[in-house]
């Protein structure tokens, strides 16, 4: 016990170091580091690892979370007090009610893992035999709601005693056990529902200890999804933010193209009506020759039309005076347009 007490000691101050200089910390990195600072005798078959972890758990505002790193499972270490808590969640961790922190641990975890509750139903009523309190249990529009008191028409009535329902809800129990100690009226189904839901957030065995209450237990359960939620949500702003950052560069791209396009298209409008001053009539492959600076706009590219199409799409337009005949553009100079109207080019599709 004294050796314990002193790697204990040695650890308190090594964490204290690593939190120093980072928020979070990762067991794998820092695993070799502390062994070699402690002198640790783990029994036989219990890596030395698994020692230190057992004494990291014992450090008083140090909460020990299963993460992944670099693909690999492994354990993160994170201060309580640098956990953000939101006022609602504080509120039910200062209570004693371990039903309602319970039930408040599936709700946070549905905030992360919204399929959890993906096009499903739920309405249950649970009723302590041994004392007067009742709690309801709800599943709507993909939320999980409860609280205490009665709901009206609950799609079941479930009964048990205090310590049966601290059993059923914070282990994972047989059938067997939840038909002799839970008395079921109306839908079973909604209580093997109820089950499927909670799988995963429960599974304590291993923290109860003569140290940890289960109040202890399940507040520390409760920061770890706080965090969570937290990392959640902060990757969901992070997407929100990049899909926003894609939607204004695509945006300005199109915007770009656009007045790409309608640059492009007034250069060659004002160069081929330029031809008309010196032509009545002009071979239209020969106007590539005559203005070489159209080629040099890269109008095919730019406008994905040849020469021949925009300029039917220009007379049409009225946006130069003329008409093709067979392989000639010929100019009308009576009652020619000389004032373009810029207008009726936003969709034009230029």
């Amino acid at each position: 016990m004294q050796n314990d007490q002193q790697n204990l000691n040695v650890l308190k101050e090594e964490v204290k170091k690593l939190f120093a200089s980072s928020d979070r910390v990762y067991f794998s990195e820092i695993v070799d580091g502390l062994l070699a600072k402690l002198d640790i005798k783990a029994p036989p078959g219990w890596p030395q690892e698994s020692k230190l972890v057992s004494l990291l758990k014992q450090i008083s505002g140090l909460l020990i979370l299963r993460a992944m790193l670099n693909e690999k499972e492994d354990y993160m270490l994170i201060l309580k007090e640098k956990i953000h808590v939101s006022e609602s969640l504080r509120k039910v961790m200062d209570q004693r009610d371990v039903i309602v922190k319970y039930l408040e641990l599936i709700k946070q975890h549905t905030v992360i893992d919204e399929h959890r509750l993906a096009d499903k139903q739920l309405s249950i009523q649970w009723n302590i035999t041994d004392s007067k309190k009742k709690y309801w249990i709800k599943i709507k529009n993909k939320k999980f709601e409860y609280g205490k008191g009665v709901i009206n028409n609950p799609a079941v009535i479930a009964s048990a005693s205090k310590i049966n329902t601290i059993i059923y809800f914070l282990q994972d129990i047989n059938l067997d056990f939840q038909k002799e100690e839970i008395e079921v009226q109306g839908d079973n189904s909604q209580l093997l529902l109820f089950n499927e839901i909670r799988r995963g957030v429960t599974h304590y065995a291993e923290f109860f200890s003569g140290k940890f209450t289960l109040n202890v237990i399940l507040d520390d359960r409760l920061l770890e999804v706080a965090f969570f939620v937290n990392e959640h949500e902060k990757t969901a702003k992070l997407r929100r933010k990049q899909l926003l950052e894609a939607e204004m560069k695509e945006k300005k791209e199109k915007e770009r193209k656009h007045r790409e396009r309608v640059q492009c298209y007034e250069y060659i409008r004002i160069k081929i009506q330029g031809l008309r001053k010196i032509y009545d009539e002009i071979k239209i492959d020969d106007i590539e020759k005559r203005i070489p600076e159209i080629i040099e706009s890269n109008y095919r590219t730019i406008l994905k039309k040849d020469l021949i199409s925009l300029i039917e799409d220009m007379i049409t337009k009225k946006d130069i005076n003329g008409r093709i005949r067979g392989e000639y553009l010929t100019f009308i100079k009576e009652g020619m347009k000389e004032k373009i109207d810029f207008g009726h080019r936003k969709g034009i599709g230029y």
